[in-house]
C-alpha cells in the first residue's frame, strides 16, 4: 500500500471509529489488521477491523473464538440496527465536515 493510500484508508478508520463510539456508546476501541496468513489473514483484501470497547468487556480476537459468553453475540436484526446507527453517525459527521468548508 501506498503512504497515499494509507492516509485515505486511515481517515476512513477514523470516521468510521468516531462513528461507532457514538452509536455504540462504546468507551473506547480497537484497530486490527491482520496481514498474511500466519496473522490470521482469511480475506485476500485490506481492511481494518474496527472493535468497540467497554470497561470490563471480555476482548477475543483469534480465527475460532471459544468460550464466547452467552448472550455476547448479537442476532441478525441486532446488527443491522447497529449497522444503521453507525451510517446515520457516518453521514452525520460527513454534513459537519461539508458545512465547515
Amino acid at each position: 500500500m501506498m503512504p497515499d493510500e494509507a492516509k485515505v484508508l486511515f481517515e476512513a478508520v477514523h470516521l468510521v471509529a468516531r462513528a461507532n463510539i457514538r452509536a455504540m456508546k462504546a468507551e473506547g476501541f480497537n484497530i486490527g489488521m491482520n496481514n498474511g496468513k500466519v496473522a490470521g489473514q482469511t480475506v485476500k483484501h485490506v481492511h481494518v477491523h474496527v472493535i468497540p470497547r467497554y470497561e470490563n468487556d471480555i476482548f477475543w480476537c483469534t480465527r475460532k473464538p471459544q468460550n464466547i459468553p452467552s448472550g455476547s453475540l448479537k442476532s441478525a436484526e441486532e446488527l443491522q440496527v447497529l449497522a444503521e446507527l453507525i451510517r446515520g453517525e457516518i453521514q452525520r459527521s460527513k454534513r459537519k465536515r461539508l458545512a465547515k468548508l
